[in-house]
């Protein structure tokens, strides 16, 4: 008996979080991985208020301004990043326990948590989600399942606007239009995160170009990016699998249509321009005993290449190494604009 897939879709957006620098989500991952860390009383504005009321000694200050400095952590978007990192379920966060927890330092080397958090609050504990912990192993010993994991999780996630949607199903973005000019959007923190995070992947390419225009009587270069699109494959195939296997049930059977209107509901895409059951068709040629296929007395979509297939069965989770037994021409026909 097949099972039946349904997509929610987020009804309101926000706006991106000011992390424009998503080289940084990895530091994290490294402090947090050592132990959990009290992220909003070391945050600068936290750390200032807290030592101007006494709450945290000046001695205690510096020394987590120079463990921040060290670790690469120092920014005045500090807040910015723990936002992102939660909205992705990357972090979770918890009580103190104050009987164990107070005397662990920060990131393993640096001052105690009891010194930062006060004897009255338990709050603010944050720690590695079962996520976060994948795909901190992903981030020390395989970079780019690591930036597979990092690229799905932000392309699932339904909190901020859809602007990265937006360049994948959009036609134009195909033929060479500037990416600043497809996304819609007033907000102009959004759009550059999203080209900085497009650019981080080599989603997009973005190079300067002389411009004339003229913003408050300055003359500035103007970054003109492109979609390059042999990445934009890659990383779908990516999120593809990663979604599958987080939620697809083991030995469950489910149609090949199925899977692809679920994949492109919990991507917040459109079948006009993705096509998952190209990525199914490549998940089962290259994947095989982990997926099986049966044919479908209803006439149902089937796999292209496998034109009696319209149900698949899981038998173990899909390895991201199938990324490297692809070719870039396969991986394309999941993008339709692109064949």
């Amino acid at each position: 008996m097949t099972s039946s897939l349904y997509g929610v879709r987020a009804h309101k957006y926000r706006k991106f979080p000011r992390a424009y620098d998503l080289g940084k989500i990895a530091r994290y991952l490294t402090v947090l991985h050592e132990s959990p860390i009290p992220l909003r009383e070391i945050e600068e504005r936290k750390l200032e208020s807290s030592m101007a009321a006494g709450r945290v000694t000046q001695e205690i200050g510096e020394a987590v301004r120079r463990w921040k400095r060290e670790r690469g952590l120092e920014s005045s978007d500090e807040s910015e990043y723990r936002y992102l990192m939660r909205d992705l379920g990357i972090i979770h966060e918890r009580d103190v326990d104050p009987e164990i927890e107070r005397e662990i330092p920060i990131g393993g080397d640096g001052p105690t948590i009891g010194t930062l958090v006060p004897l009255s609050s338990r709050e603010g504990l944050y720690f590695l989600s079962r996520v976060g912990e994948i795909l901190y192993s992903f981030c020390v010993e395989d970079k780019p399942s690591y930036q597979a994991m990092l690229f799905w999780l932000i392309l699932r996630n339904q909190s901020y606007l859809p602007l990265i949607q937006q360049v994948i199903v959009a036609r134009e973005s195909y033929t060479g239009k500037d990416l600043a000019d497809v996304m819609q959007t007033n907000d102009s923190t959004s759009l550059n995160c999203a080209l900085n995070w497009l650019r981080y992947f080599g989603i997009a390419k973005c190079a300067k170009s002389k411009s004339s225009a003229q913003d408050n009587f300055n003359l500035r270069p103007k970054s003109t990016c492109r979609l390059e699109t042999a990445n934009l494959a890659t990383y779908l195939l990516g999120a593809a699998i990663l979604e599958i296997g987080e939620t697809l049930s083991i030995n469950e059977d489910y149609y090949v249509k199925e899977i692809d209107r679920h994949l492109n509901e919990k991507f917040s895409l459109n079948p006009s321009a993705t096509d998952f059951v190209a990525a199914i068709d490549l998940i089962f040629r290259y994947s095989r005993p982990l997926v099986k296929g049966y044919s479908s007395s209803r006439g149902d979509a089937t796999l292209p290449n496998f034109p009696r297939i319209s149900i698949v069965r899981f038998t173990g989770k899909i390895p991201l190494t199938l990324l490297t037994k692809v070719s870039r021409e396969e991986e394309l026909k999941i993008t339709r604009y692109a064949r």
